[in-house]
């Protein structure tokens, strides 16, 4: 059975939102986790990929796109295609949920409160009732959290 874990962020901000994910990023490789970004298209895989190298000076993450950097795959990778062997951890990006999906112990989405990501949720959350039975929200007040640091 794969866990289902949706991240509800309090604003719609895209630099609030991928800084939101370059943490939890960070936070899955500290756990060392493998882990797979299943992005909408290139272009979002190659923007968080320079994300990664630059969201935070003190941080490295090795990570590379799907095809992309050394013969052994470094434990985070980001495409738009399905994974060769990841099987631990997927954040799924992308507006449809990839067939591959169930191959992962563990699934993330990440939610903003813009009007296309609540379709999106809806239809997610259904399909994950579904075909799974342990599913957690957790709701992230992106304000408190800048508050609190700052």
């Amino acid at each position: 059975m794969t866990k289902i874990d949706f991240y509800q962020l309090s604003n719609t901000d895209s630099h609030q939102r991928n800084l939101f994910l370059c943490k939890l990023i960070e936070k899955i490789y500290l756990k060392r986790h493998q882990l797979y970004i299943h992005c909408k298209n290139m272009e979002e895989a190659q923007l968080l990929d320079e994300l990664l190298w630059i969201f935070k000076d003190t941080s490295f993450i090795p990570h590379n796109l799907i095809g992309e950097g050394p013969d052994e795959a470094p434990p985070i990778q980001l495409g738009c295609t399905a994974p060769p062997n990841h099987r631990d951890i997927l954040i799924n990006l992308a507006e449809q949920i990839p067939a591959f999906s169930r191959q992962f112990k563990r699934v993330l989405e990440i939610k903003t409160n813009s009007n296309e990501d609540e379709i999106s949720y809806q239809q997610h959350l259904v399909h994950y009732q579904q075909h799974s039975t342990d599913i957690t929200t957790h709701n992230i007040n992106q304000e408190k959290k800048a508050h609190a640091h700052g």
